[in-house]
């Protein structure tokens, strides 16, 4: 799944997956400097960087901007749906 993050914005601001599908991440910035992170699965990547990850569960989970980008920065997310 590739991320491009905007000031403020991540592009999808929501990913879809199955249970037992492997994703891999990639970002890349437009404007700014902007990480990604993914807490539930120890996820925390910036431009140039990949993860990948076999899910596991379904659920919802967030991912948000690792680096501090201004004052939008605490708004800065977006949603791994994950379904069975």
């Amino acid at each position: 799944m590739n991320l491009t993050a905007e000031n403020f914005k991540f592009n999808p601001n929501e990913v879809q997956a199955k249970v037992g599908d492997t994703v891999r991440f990639t970002i890349s910035n437009d404007s700014g400097l902007h990480g990604v992170a993914l807490d539930e699965f120890y996820m925390n990547i910036k431009e140039g960087e990949t993860f990948e990850v076999v899910l596991t569960e379904a659920g919802e989970f967030e991912f948000y901007c690792s680096i501090p980008c201004g004052p939008g920065h605490d708004t800065m997310q977006g949603t791994l749906v994950v379904t069975a």
